[in-house]
């Protein structure tokens, strides 16, 4: 079995656990029985978190690495730029539906 390093930094911890499985690290851990408190913050962004569902589509390599150059000139994570591309579209659609039924009713 594996040790855990000694980490330098916590992006140093990161990166590690980034490409590493926690499960190869079980037999080092120890079981911690206080509770912590979270920031208000904190909290909010992981039950705003929880509320999402992850979903797995195909795409092109070609459209990926585009979106990731956008997002990079917008200086957010590319996983958010298609969100809101996601979340545009459908406003887009919902209103463009409103719209047609209004017509024919």
């Amino acid at each position: 079995m594996e040790k855990i390093p000694k980490f330098q930094s916590k992006k140093e911890e990161a990166e590690f656990w980034a490409t590493h499985d926690l499960t190869d690290y079980l037999d080092e851990l120890e079981e911690v029985k206080e509770s912590i408190e979270l920031d208000s913050k904190l909290e909010e962004t992981i039950k705003k978190r929880a509320q999402k569902r992850l979903l797995t589509i195909r795409l092109d390599l070609k459209q990926v690495e585009e979106a990731k150059g956008i997002a990079e000139e917008r200086g957010i994570p590319y996983q958010s730029l298609m969100r809101s591309w996601i979340y545009a579209g459908i406003k887009k659609e919902k209103t463009a539906i409103t719209r047609e039924k209004r017509k024919s009713g």
